[in-house]
């Protein structure tokens, strides 16, 4: 099941403009493999960001 991320007008340009260094070949390979790396450590924190958000939406907090 696929869910909505939620991510910021910024994160989600930085993630386009990286996501475009990878796809293009005219790129050298070092280059696309750091823009890869760069890519995946962004992503990683939304997805931990948004789990975050979405656990505590479900948790009840006992006084």
């Amino acid at each position: 099941m696929k869910k909505r991320l939620m991510v910021t007008q910024q994160e989600y340009n930085e993630l386009q403009k990286l996501m475009e260094i990878v796809q293009d070949k005219n790129n050298l390979p070092g280059e696309r493999r750091l823009a890869r790396a760069k890519f995946d450590h962004l992503y990683k924190q939304i997805l931990k960001r948004n789990f975050n958000v979405e656990n505590k939406k479900n948790t009840t907090i006992y006084a």
